[in-house]
């Protein structure tokens, strides 16, 4: 499943737009973030622990497109003239 995963992810990640957002997600007694980016043709999901940059910036890695999202701060390290 891994490789599968990596590679969804990459595809995301080489779309010239995509859209962002991140939601709560309970792991049985335990808080974390679900975060997703999805294109028109696929959907990449990861949780952490954060809600902050870290999280966003390991969500989005080398992604060099438009970012659609709600423009929750911690998108702010994504260039701002590729914000939607």
């Amino acid at each position: 499943m891994q490789p599968v995963y990596a590679q969804i992810g990459d595809e995301v990640r080489q779309s010239a737009v995509a859209h962002a957002d991140e939601t709560t997600h309970y792991r049985n007694t335990s808080h974390f973030w679900l975060w997703g980016l999805c294109t028109d043709q696929a959907v990449y999901m990861m949780t952490h622990y954060s809600r902050g940059k870290t999280a966003a910036n390991a969500l989005l890695a080398n992604f060099d497109g438009v970012l659609v999202s709600d423009r929750h701060g911690g998108y702010n390290d994504h260039p701002a003239k590729q914000h939607q």
